[in-house]
């Protein structure tokens, strides 16, 4: 479990922590930089006040700084929106490669129709390992 963490994730058992990504036991930290205890308490409050000013405190990471494109993401899931309404915002969006596809494809049989007195042992397994 985390205390006194602001805009920090995947942290454990980690305490007074800003801005920060997968610290485990760690302490006193502001963007994955480990500080003193006097250094964390005159910084962290400064930052804030300035983000109290510009209204970025209390708002979740702009959608411009994700490495993901928006539609990779469960936002669109949930809100889909178009790729020109995405490049409109600024947000990003990947456009996924085309890739030429070649060999065979096995389709799964429809087993419903087969019971054990309408097919052979042999011939289960003369298709099994055909399959295989």
């Amino acid at each position: 479990m985390c205390s006194d963490t602001y805009y920090s994730t995947w942290c454990l058992s980690s305490d007074h922590l800003f801005g920060s990504v997968g610290i485990q036991h760690g302490s006193y930290a502001v963007l994955n930089t480990a500080m003193s205890q006097q250094e964390y308490d005159t910084l962290v409050p400064r930052i804030i006040d300035h983000m109290i000013a510009t209204g970025e405190w209390g708002e979740f990471f702009h959608p411009s700084v994700s490495p993901f494109g928006y539609n990779e993401t469960i936002g669109y899931d949930d809100f889909p929106l178009e790729k020109e309404t995405i490049e409109k915002y600024g947000w990003r969006w990947y456009d996924i490669p085309k890739k030429e596809r070649s060999g065979t494809y096995i389709i799964p049989l429809d087993v419903s129709q087969y019971t054990l007195d309408s097919v052979s042992v042999e011939t289960a397994e003369k298709n099994t390992t055909e399959l295989m």
